[in-house]
């Protein structure tokens, strides 16, 4: 099980664990009888008469760490799973909480924290100073800013959590505050500077150094060593290889000498890659023939010792067959593993945890060499829908491609989703002007939200992207859409970028357009009131009230 709790995914264990027991399965009913020792004492034949699905959801319970399903229950609340993902490092669980529940900064300072949302922190600080202090599950509201992934979502959450840090600083939280990893071990405190350096935000982790963090505020002891490496997150392909190699040494010495002509290049990441596209989910040692029939004599190595393809090997539950997939700009080599992993057992239909199956991901990424091989083998084309065509014509620029998929199904765009907004957020971010105006004649919805809460001009309005964002408004996108998350228009977006840039000139240059756009001032002020004079730099701040745009007295 996920560290993420879902109450229906536990539902579904429980009928499935009720009929294994049912057909006798041992594995099943020894789980079971180890958490309820009320019937433990019953022989196997008993135990599978008298058990009753009630039962299993309270020995699920035990298992999940609660006293029993009513108080799994109660913990199950968006704001809990939403939570419990940022403590584990669950960026995608956390980011499908808030996609359904955009509302949790305002109920709960950790929430805001951890989104980047400091006008709400302001705002629950305001209400009960002492918030600052209080802890969820024993997480005070700094550790939550400093353990969020959310600054890999995208630069306006990053901005933001360094925003929530030095806010949080400013009113008296303690640098080197702390988290007992385990709190039967007094030394296994982590403090906020190791949790920022644990998810890798060097922003935050410089910000608390400068405010008095140190490096020895607690002693790590072995313990601890090995809890940290554990917050990194083991997936079950992690997990399946560290057993196999602790079961038998020879497994680490064999992988070792199957590295050791190319250790040099094994790991290598190329500085050159093109940020506007989907980066691979394996190194780029891949494309290269020798590195690549390395990588799949390891994984048949694996095989050869009972571990799976079809285990996750990534954290958001993608297999090899995803991560091969994603390989689009390499299709000989993506095609090639494919295959062979078709071959020795992978599974093309098995999901990730966003519900993508290797061969629904083959049509979105455009992928055809990959797919073209899964569906030889018998993948389900069922499985495909147009959107997941179109989104993959729109990926190769395939005009004719995607003409036909619109001529043949016209309400496609109708039904589009935040992952396919979100090729157009991306294009944007990345300005590629002819992927954009691409998009755009095939009727894409220019104010659609994509997956990271918002559109396509709010992310060339943050970047200062002036071609960009005049191109968008040429195109006819709509200015005052506010974005999921923050809850403000693109000008918003636009000015709060400007405080920290040197390029104001480029930010007058696009609050200007979107002014002459027909922005207006009340889509630019969030929930909390707070308007975009109040979080710009010094000259937008001018440039507003020069144009009249200011908050009606």
């Amino acid at each position: 099980m996920s560290d993420i709790l879902n109450l229906e995914r536990l539902r579904k264990e429980a009928k499935a664990l009720l009929k294994q027991i049912r057909a006798g399965d041992a594995a099943a009913i020894d789980r079971m009888r180890a958490h309820l020792p009320g019937l433990s004492t019953l022989d196997p034949q008993q135990f599978v008469s008298q058990l009753k699905l009630a039962d299993i959801h309270h020995a699920l319970a035990r298992e999940q760490g609660f006293e029993n399903w009513a108080e799994l229950k109660r913990r199950d609340s968006p704001l809990e799973r939403f939570l419990t993902a940022v403590r584990s490092g669950a960026l995608n669980a956390a980011q499908f909480e808030l996609v359904d529940f955009p509302d949790l900064a305002a109920v709960s300072i950790h929430a805001a924290c951890s989104i980047g949302d400091a006008d709400a922190v302001r705002y629950h600080l305001k209400l009960d100073p002492k918030l600052i202090h209080a802890e969820h599950r024993g997480w005070p509201p700094l550790i939550y800013a400093c353990a969020s992934r959310f600054h890999l979502r995208d630069p306006r959450h990053a901005a933001g959590i360094l925003d929530c840090v030095s806010l949080l600083l400013d009113r008296g939280a303690d640098p080197n505050t702390y988290t007992l990893a385990d709190p039967s071990d007094p030394e296994s405190g982590i403090s906020a500077l190791v949790r920022a350096q644990i998810r890798l935000n060097p922003q935050v982790e410089s910000l608390l150094r400068g405010r008095g963090a140190e490096d020895g505020a607690r002693p790590i002891s072995k313990k601890l060593s090995k809890i940290l490496q554990s917050l990194h997150g083991q997936t079950p392909m992690d997990e399946a290889l560290v057993r196999t190699g602790s079961a038998d040494p020879r497994f680490n010495a064999e992988i070792r000498k199957r590295l050791a002509p190319v250790k040099d290049r094994f790991f290598a990441v190329s500085s050159e890659r093109d940020e506007s596209k989907d980066p691979p989910a394996l190194p780029l040692f891949l494309v290269d023939t020798e590195l690549k029939n390395v990588a799949i004599g390891l994984v048949e190595f694996a095989l050869e010792h009972g571990i799976s393809l079809n285990l996750a090997n990534g954290r958001d539950g993608s297999t090899l067959l995803h991560d091969f997939v994603r390989l689009k700009d390499y299709p000989s080599v993506s095609a090639e593993a494919v295959e062979w992993l078709l071959a020795h057992g992978a599974d093309p239909e098995i999901p990730r945890d966003d519900g993508q199956t290797p061969f629904v991901l083959a049509f979105r990424l455009g992928n055809t060499a990959a797919a073209d091989v899964m569906r030889a083998r018998g993948a389900d084309m069922s499985a495909v829908r147009p959107l997941d065509e179109l989104m993959g014509a729109c990926r190769n620029r395939d005009a004719k491609k995607a003409g036909e998929i619109l001529r043949h199904h016209p309400d496609v765009l109708t039904m589009m989703s935040p992952v396919a907004h979100e090729l157009l957020v991306s294009a944007a971010a990345a300005n590629r002007p002819f992927d954009v105006r691409f998009m755009a004649q095939l009727g894409f919805d220019l104010g659609g939200i994509g997956e990271n809460g918002a559109t396509a001009l709010h992310v060339a309005a943050w970047n200062g992207q002036v071609e960009m964002v005049q191109l968008l408004l040429e195109l006819r996108a709509p200015v005052n859409v506010r974005d999921a998350t923050f809850a403000t228009s693109s000008l918003a977006w636009a000015t709060r970028a400007s405080k920290n840039s040197s390029r104001e000139e480029d930010y007058c240059r696009v609050v200007e357009a979107l002014l002459d756009a027909g922005a207006d001032y009340a889509s630019c002020v969030n929930r909390w009131g707070v308007g975009p004079e109040e979080i710009s730099s010094d000259r937008v701040a001018e440039l507003l009230r020069a144009r009249g745009f200011q908050r009606e007295r």
